[in-house]
């Protein structure tokens, strides 16, 4: 829902995303298109999640207030997922950055005191609440100034938001499972230490993510605005081949030093040099699939699911089969390779469009 949510800014907002009227529509007719979302994900969500926690030993109170509060917090994430996407598209970068670092302070600010107090699940997802809260209430008065909040619902927006939401909601719902395969792979081949392992590496990744977040939050705005079809392709390949570069650099430096990077996460890790390797390969494929696959999503270039989907899905029976996955060796080479698929038809995907597309007449267009 929250990757759904932060697609539908990106239909028609590129348009005419200086028009305050226009965009208004365009956060309304979203916004009500959520409602009814939520609706849907709310009555399938609860019964698993309830059944989860009573499975675990959670009690009837602490069952209803962890649902509670999972579902505000969902819900302040959905809205400000959707208001966020005309804030980027503006490119109102500090008041990103402002929004982001009060929201995580409140966060730092309930979990510091609680430690000290009294801290359990329900407190640590209320942080998260109330962090989304900051963030919902900074966002309302941005919008209030900014966006005609009374701008009337659009059916046309509608269709379009719709469309879009159909060709992203497989893929949406196949990543939140293929996210956590390597975890389940090791948990279900491997040992306790080999997935106290593979989290620890996992930090590594971090780092890789703080470059993704600056291409989501400064560049690829800019990117969706893009109206010249000879520019769209021309910044597609420097923002591509940029991170490319970037992510060979850093990998560069973890193979360079892998010990030294290595003994950050804890002296038991420091033998893992071959793994920690891996791992930031893993890093670099996963993130550079990510870059390419929102890169598309900003112009709504969706590869179609019956393509991405099986032939990830076939590679990745074929990987089961030939690699040993019960060492961590084994599930970081399964991870690289399982990448590759959403690689290259996110590339080819983006061609085949950007060629499409008429020199002469504007993007808009034809998108």
């Amino acid at each position: 829902m929250a990757s759904l949510s932060r697609e539908v800014g990106k239909v028609k907002v590129r348009n005419y995303c200086a028009d305050g009227k226009r965009l208004g529509s365009l956060m309304n007719t979203a916004l009500q298109l959520r409602r009814q979302l939520a609706v849907l994900t709310v009555l399938f969500v609860v019964p698993v999640l309830v059944w989860l926690l009573r499975q675990n030993g959670a009690h009837f109170l602490e069952t209803t207030l962890l649902v509670i509060a999972v579902l505000a917090g969902s819900g302040l994430e959905l809205i400000t997922r959707i208001y966020s996407v005309a804030l980027r598209l503006k490119s109102q970068i500090r008041q990103i950055q402002n929004q982001a670092l009060l929201a995580a302070l409140a966060k730092l600010a309930v979990v510091g005191v609680a430690i000290a107090v009294f801290f359990n699940a329900i407190v640590a997802i209320l942080s998260v609440v109330i962090g989304y809260a900051v963030q919902f209430w900074m966002l309302r008065r941005w919008t209030a100034r900014n966006i005609d909040s009374d701008a009337p619902r659009d059916d046309a927006m509608r269709s379009e938001i719709i469309s879009v939401i159909r060709k992203q909601s497989p893929h949406s719902i196949y990543f939140c499972l293929q996210g956590q395969i390597t975890v389940w792979l090791i948990s279900i081949f491997g040992s306790a230490d080999n997935v106290a392992n593979i989290g620890a590496l996992g930090r590594l990744a971090m780092v890789f993510m703080i470059v993704s977040s600056v291409s989501v939050e400064v560049i690829l705005p800019a990117f969706s605005r893009i109206q010249s079809a000879t520019q769209l392709r021309r910044r597609f390949f420097q923002i591509v081949f940029g991170y490319f570069a970037i992510s060979t650099l850093l990998m560069g430096v973890i193979i360079a030093f892998p010990r030294q990077i290595l003994s950050v996460l804890g002296s038991q890790y420091a033998n893992l040099q071959s793994e920690g390797i891996l791992m930031a390969a893993s890093a670099i494929v996963t993130a550079i699939a990510g870059l390419l696959w929102t890169v598309n999503a900003a112009r709504a270039w969706i590869v179609p699911p019956h393509i991405l989907i099986p032939c990830t899905i076939v590679l990745q029976v074929v990987l089961v089969m030939i690699l040993d996955l019960s060492t961590v060796r084994g599930v970081l080479l399964f991870s690289i390779y399982s990448g590759l698929p959403s690689i290259i038809l996110s590339m080819w995907w983006a061609v085949r469009r950007m060629w499409a597309l008429p020199v002469a007449s504007p993007v808009s267009d034809y998108v």
